[in-house]
């Protein structure tokens, strides 16, 4: 399904604040929850402060470009630690695939995605699955990461808008 404008305009805002990553250290450092990643930055930012998500959405792609392949042995090696999952997932669009492989991360509280496609939108289904208390980051390029905390209002949001861009 293409989306709309409205929606396009709609997900461009961010979720959450948005703040340069040392900024988000005491709000990770907080969470009740999962720490969720998605991104390659996120993840390597993440990962050179020492903290290993339980969940990272990933795709090898950082603004439009193949990361390092260095940076990618980093997020895959770490990974290797939990359970590897992969999923198909075309730009602008969330798949049933990478639907199905975030919710059994988020279930099963652990697990690295490597989307084979698109990451971005794999935010918005981290949102309206994850467990309330959960805490999602995503990065803003050029600008910092957003930081936001999974409440019963953010799921409902979500799941409203996963519902008019479904695959």
């Amino acid at each position: 399904m293409t989306m709309d404008e409205e929606i396009r305009k709609q997900l461009a805002k961010p979720f959450g604040p948005l703040m340069r990553f040392e900024e988000a250290l005491p709000a990770i450092a907080r969470r009740k929850g999962l720490l969720i990643a998605v991104g390659d930055r996120t993840i390597l930012n993440l990962l050179a402060q020492g903290i290993r998500p339980d969940v990272g959405i990933y795709d090898g792609i950082i603004r439009r470009e193949p990361i390092a392949p260095g940076e990618l042995e980093r997020i895959e090696q770490a990974g290797a630690e939990g359970t590897l999952l992969q999923a198909k997932n075309p730009a602008g669009a969330v798949s049933a695939a990478m639907e199905t492989e975030i919710i059994n991360a988020l279930g099963a509280g652990r697990g690295w995605i490597r989307i084979d496609g698109e990451d971005d939108l794999a935010s918005l289904v981290v949102m309206a699955e994850a467990k309330e208390g959960s805490l999602l980051l995503y990065g803003q390029p050029k600008e910092g990461v957003i930081v936001v905390k999974i409440d019963a209002e953010m799921k409902k949001k979500a799941k409203a808008l996963r519902e008019r861009i479904r695959e």
